[in-house]
């Protein structure tokens, strides 16, 4: 897998301190989301990549971690009264 171009990619990063909602440990979460070639050149369809990882700064400590990613089309926000995927309840 090979991105296309450094600005085809991103990375977002969250540091979690000791205590943050309750749960123990400083948590530093990071979040790469790039765009990547096909596999039979330029005109092949491409991807999207989303990689994630999360480290605890201290060893000894545990906490959960539950990292993942939802996707929602607008087509499905926009064909019922309520999105599960969301918990949002629309105002038609």
């Amino acid at each position: 897998m090979k991105a296309r171009d450094p600005s085809s990619y991103a990375i977002f990063r969250l540091v979690s301190p000791d205590g943050d909602q309750g749960y123990p440990g400083k948590l530093v979460t990071e979040t790469l989301i790039a765009l990547v070639d096909g596999e039979g050149g330029s005109q092949s369809l491409g991807a999207v990549a989303i990689v994630y990882r999360a480290k605890l700064e201290d060893e000894a400590t545990v906490t959960p971690v539950n990292l993942t990613q939802v996707s929602v089309s607008s087509h499905s926000l926009m064909s019922s009264d309520f999105s599960p995927a969301l918990g949002l309840q629309s105002r038609r």
